[in-house]
């Protein structure tokens, strides 16, 4: 192009020449406008993309600043993890020093923050482990290590060395690189397995509980059906014997057979119902004010045909101090005695001994309480130690074949413990296999309304003498009169007696019953022609009367076995002329309702017919209505002197019946006593009733005494 231009210039240039190059030069300008072009183009596009490299840096370098920061963030966590993690965890590194120590591990170490642990060996670790696993985690790491195996399992360790020992599972995982797989080192984690442990075992325990109940319970069911097919089967069997006597005494035989068969079975089924309402915390317990001796006597006089039956010997033995009128169950109470006694009487042998004594162990005035410990011993066949934990439990028996052996249900001791609990007592044991055993419970009652002490007006000058082989009678006899006559003098055979009978006169003689008696009675009494004779015995006074008829008239009064202080005190006041009135005697009464009428709502025929015979020597008159509306119209339409109710009836139960006639409201229906009369017995059934309107309750089966006593409570002026 500069060639042009100077062509341009000169003169001597040829137009077509210079033309050529005119031409040239511009095509040398055009394609130097094209390649000014591409370069600033380029210029701008290196400008931009330095911009965006610098700002790619900017925001690299902005990246990094955020990764290192939440590298640090994460480390930090990861370190607050690690050290704070309610598992022990342990790293090592590949030659199985110590790398790492969780906080978790010198807590249970009970090592501070400072402890020095890293770069050193895991047998130093395992060292310092008591447990009797030690060899089997220094194997399974030395397996982890060489086989790059992860294992786990559980021990038993105290990491503190305290003595205290937990349950850990364990886990050995390990830690291989992730390029080259090589083996880095091991990770270690306990976990604080006890509580689990712990839940397992109880569950495990529960569960083998629970098969045991189950068992137990199957087993029992079997044993009730023994226990109630024994019974049944002896009512059906002497039903059909007296069906075909021909005599009245055979019948007379079969018919105490079956009342005795009868009575078993209503306790069996009592037993039953009682562990029911217990198991259902049902069992609720009153509160009555009653005569603590009256009780006793009571409950001895039940169980006294069967240590007759057995030639046993049976003691009492009660405290003076004991309140005379306390308050409880008495029903309960005398439940649980005589449970007892029926336990101790069944396993004791013929001609053994059985004592019941009650003591006072302490009172409380504030409060007007005392505790009374009661003691039923026997001579017996006793209990194996490994059998006594058995013996309160539910549904279990000491000894299944000691109870197919003697019968019962095994539920009787159970029942009583609870009784017992609910008295605020407790019950135990005392026992030793072929050495006989002592139940043995203490309670908590109130004291009742103060009673006059015994009066021993004429005592002071009283000469007694008692005559029983027995030394333990003896004892217990002489504990009843202590300090209250001027001489007491106790003997074990008839010969020493005698012998004492002629230099002494004694006013009263106490005699033990025994075949020698009535021939010592003869001879006592020509030496001694003032002195009465009291006779001892286990059995029926009438039964010695038809034995020995000559000697009834010399023979002042007889004593059943054992003796109790108000029947001693009765029969010497009897013997010096000074008779007392019992304090539960009514004057005048006598079992004859002629001029009375009551009305008996009863659906079932033969309840009808029973109650229709028990009162047929009363000469009381009786309606019957076959439900409770039938009551009610009959009580409305009529005047009665008392209602009789029976409570499941169609139609209208006797609730409703009882609340209408209450609805009435005339005097009648107001003041006349209405009494259930009903086979439920619980005391919510009992209380159902009072609530109701009744004036009384007795349950069913009928026990004519409680029948004839309710009776004459509201039909005798």
């Amino acid at each position: 192009m500069a060639e042009a231009i100077e062509n341009l210039n000169n003169v001597e240039t040829k137009p077509e020449t210079l033309k050529a190059e005119l031409e040239a030069a511009r095509a040398e300008i055009k394609a130097l406008t094209i390649q000014n072009k591409k370069t600033a183009r380029e210029l701008r596009l290196q400008a931009d993309l330095a911009d965006r490299l610098q700002r790619q840096a900017a925001l690299l370098a902005n990246f990094r600043d955020s990764m290192l920061e939440e590298n640090a963030n994460l480390q930090q966590y990861m370190d607050l993890m690690l050290r704070n993690f309610s598992d022990i965890i342990i790293i090592l590194d590949k030659t199985g020093n110590v790398v790492f120590v969780s906080r978790s591990y010198l807590r249970a170490c009970g090592k501070q923050e400072g402890y020095e642990i890293k770069g050193a060996p895991y047998s130093q670790l395992l060292d310092e482990m008591l447990s009797d696993s030690v060899d089997k985690l220094r194997d399974y790491l030395e397996k982890t290590f060489s086989n790059r195996a992860a294992m786990h399992g559980t021990v038993l360790i105290d990491f503190a060395g305290d003595g205290l020992f937990s349950d850990y599972s364990f886990q050995m995982t390990p830690m291989l690189d992730y390029a080259t797989r090589e083996l880095s080192g091991v990770l270690l984690v306990f976990h604080d397995i006890t509580d689990l442990v712990a839940a397992r075992n109880l569950a495990e325990e529960s569960r083998n509980e629970a098969l045991l109940l189950s068992k137990a319970k199957s087993d029992f069911l079997s044993q009730m059906s023994h226990e109630i097919r024994t019974p049944m089967n002896a009512i059906i069997g002497m039903t059909t014997i007296g069906q075909s006597a021909e005599s009245a005494e055979r019948k007379e035989y079969c018919l105490v057979k079956i009342k005795q068969a009868s009575h078993h079975l209503l306790g069996i089924i009592n037993d039953i119902l009682d562990m029911s309402k217990i198991e259902a915390n049902k069992f609720e317990l009153a509160r009555e004010e009653f005569d603590f001796e009256d009780m006793l006597q009571k409950v001895v006089d039940i169980v006294s045909f069967r240590t007759l039956e057995k030639e046993q010997h049976l003691f009492v033995k009660i405290d003076k101090r004991i309140p005379r009128r306390i308050v409880t169950d008495e029903q309960r109470l005398a439940q649980v005695i005589t449970n007892l006694l029926g336990n101790a009487i069944k396993f004791t042998p013929q001609n053994g001994r059985i004592s019941l004594s009650a003591d006072l162990v302490g009172t409380d005035e504030r409060s007007g309480s005392c505790a009374i410990k009661m003691s039923v011993t026997d001579t017996g066949i006793g209990i194996a130690k490994e059998n006594l934990g058995k013996l309160f439990q539910s549904f279990n028996q000491a000894d299944n074949s000691v109870s197919r052996k003697f019968g019962g249900t095994g539920l009787g001791l159970a029942i009583s413990k609870n009784i017992i609990e609910l008295m605020n007592g407790s019950i135990w044991i005392e026992s030793e296999l072929g050495r006989g055993s002592s139940f043995i419970f203490e309670i908590y009652v109130q004291f009742g309304k103060p009673v006059e002490p015994s009066s021993f007006a004429g005592w002071e000058a009283l000469k007694l003498a008692a005559v029983e082989e027995n030394r333990e009678a003896l004892a217990a006899f002489r504990s009843l009169v202590y300090d209250t006559v001027e001489e007491f003098y106790t003997f074990t055979s008839f010969e020493d007696a005698l012998t004492q009978i002629k230099q002494k006169k004694f006013d009263i003689i106490f005699i033990n019953h025994k075949e020698e008696a009535p021939a010592f009675i003869r001879q006592a009494s020509a030496l001694s022609p003032d002195s009465k004779f009291i006779i001892m015995n286990y059995g029926d006074s009438s039964e010695l009367e038809k034995a020995h008829p000559q000697e009834v008239p010399l023979v002042a009064g007889f004593l059943q076995k054992p003796v109790l202080p108000k029947q001693l005190f009765s029969c010497i006041n009897n013997c010096i002329g000074r008779v007392e009135q019992r304090e539960d005697e009514e004057i005048g009464v006598f079992d004859d309702f002629s001029a009375c009428r009551v009305l008996i709502a009863e659906d079932v025929d033969i309840n009808r017919e029973i109650m229709s015979s028990l009162l047929e020597e009363t000469g009381i008159k009786i309606d019957f209505a076959y439900d409770g509306l039938r009551a009610l119209e009959m009580f409305t339409a009529a005047a009665y002197d008392m209602v009789l109710m029976d409570i499941n009836m169609p139609n209208m139960d006797g609730h409703t019946a009882t609340q209408k006639i209450r609805a009435l409201g005339s005097d009648a229906a107001r003041d006349t006593p209405i009494v259930a009369m009903t086979a439920n017995v619980f005391k919510e059934d009992i209380d159902k009733c009072l609530e109701s309107g009744m004036n009384a309750h007795i349950g069913k089966p009928i026990d004519i005494e409680e029948l004839f006593e309710v009776m004459r409570r509201y039909l005798t002026p």
